[in-house]
């Protein structure tokens, strides 16, 4: 029987590794690198869509992100929110505008439910939980404005 400290330190080797890969294709075509074929990030509304398309665009023009994967935002629909489980239905719909049926069976697509105004956490309301910077190896972050991170 595995200890909390054992289970706590393969969980903290098993992140860094993923992490370790992660930058490793940043900003580079991922190739043959086991990747996601398409990174769905579904929004509240269209104006929180649009601000994470300039994120999206953003980071990839920084090289922050992996080149040769798909990056959408989807936003649902207007009127009363409908829940995650009913903006994963929205998104397959999205998707199924894009790609034929056989075609999305054989993409690997993760989806990142991020919408909504983030009101339990006001330091990500601004850009959305989907790009808040957080705490990870040796990086200091500190708060430079209000609600605006530098790190390093």
């Amino acid at each position: 029987m595995t200890t909390f400290s054992q289970t706590s330190n393969n969980i903290r080797k098993s992140t860094e590794e993923k992490l370790k890969l992660f930058e490793s294709i940043r900003g580079k075509d991922v190739g043959d690198t086991p990747f996601w074929d398409a990174v769905v990030i579904t929004a509240l509304d269209e104006k929180q869509r649009d601000a994470y398309e300039i994120q999206l665009q953003s980071k990839l023009d920084r090289g922050e992100l992996p080149l040769g994967v798909k990056y959408y935002a989807f936003y649902d629909p207007p009127g009363p929110k409908i829940g995650n489980g009913g903006s994963v239905l929205v998104t397959i719909g999205d998707l199924l505008n894009i790609y034929d049926e056989k075609e999305l069976m054989k993409t690997k697509v993760i989806l990142l439910p991020a919408g909504g105004y983030s009101q339990r956490l006001p330091n990500a309301s601004v850009l959305g939980k989907a790009f808040t910077a957080l705490p990870i190896g040796k990086s200091t972050c500190k708060i430079v404005r209000s609600f605006y991170f530098h790190c390093t």
